[in-house]
């Protein structure tokens, strides 16, 4: 994906780790330029049944290895743009010949 298409300010939320005591800690954000593709679709989440996404967001690849995020995006993370917070339905990786990026799905 050529970075000048990046014009939209997101917040990746990353899930926190669990202490030596249970507890759940506090999870970290991360804020970088992405492309918000408004187009509602279905898709089929992580448990397998079908839900409808409004939005497709492209996130470049280089997040991973920049040392933004230390490990792939999940599902358990989350999405924050406009004030909202957005739960992560499907996470595409489609092939690439020169620029990876991920095709995130959000609810």
């Amino acid at each position: 994906m050529i970075d000048a298409y990046l014009v939209d300010p997101i917040t990746i939320v990353i899930e926190g780790a669990v202490d030596d005591w249970g507890e759940p800690t506090s999870g970290s954000r991360i804020d970088i330029m992405a492309y918000i593709n408004y187009k509602t679709r279905f898709v089929k989440a992580i448990t397998g049944e079908q839900v409808l996404s409004k939005a497709m967001i492209y996130i470049p690849h280089w997040i991973e290895s920049s040392g933004y995020l230390a490990r792939a995006l999940s599902h358990k993370d989350f999405i924050e743009f406009d004030g909202i917070r957005h739960a992560i339905l499907f996470i595409d990786e489609p092939k690439h010949f020169s620029d990876p990026h991920y095709e995130v799905y959000i609810a």
